[in-house]
């Protein structure tokens, strides 16, 4: 299953860099365990902010089985409401945090 997790303009900024952007997107077996790599991936940058909340959340309620799914996601073919998002606002990682998965 591949999972979406999207980063949440905390404070006004997102955090981005080699480990984080404004998507992560995890490939793993179960929910359970996308939400166990996010927060090993996520857990030097997490801030809180009081008005704006936690910095990650989960996306949307979809969960992807294929690669072709997501794909269509990333490229914006099944949703009408938004364009392709860029390579560049998405981190993957498959089954364990690594940062020179991209």
């Amino acid at each position: 299953m591949i999972y979406i997790f999207r980063q949440n303009n905390s404070g006004g900024y997102f955090i981005e860099n080699k480990v984080v952007s404004k998507y992560v997107v995890i490939q793993a077996n179960t929910k359970e365990k996308a939400i166990e790599i996010l927060a090993d991936v996520t857990e030097d940058y997490s801030e809180y902010c009081s008005c704006c909340g936690e910095r990650w959340s989960i996306f949307m309620d979809e969960e992807f089985e294929t690669i072709e799914q997501y794909n269509a996601w990333k490229n914006g073919t099944d949703y009408d409401w938004r364009s392709a998002i860029s390579d560049e606002d998405i981190r993957f990682y498959e089954s364990n945090p690594n940062p020179s998965i991209s």
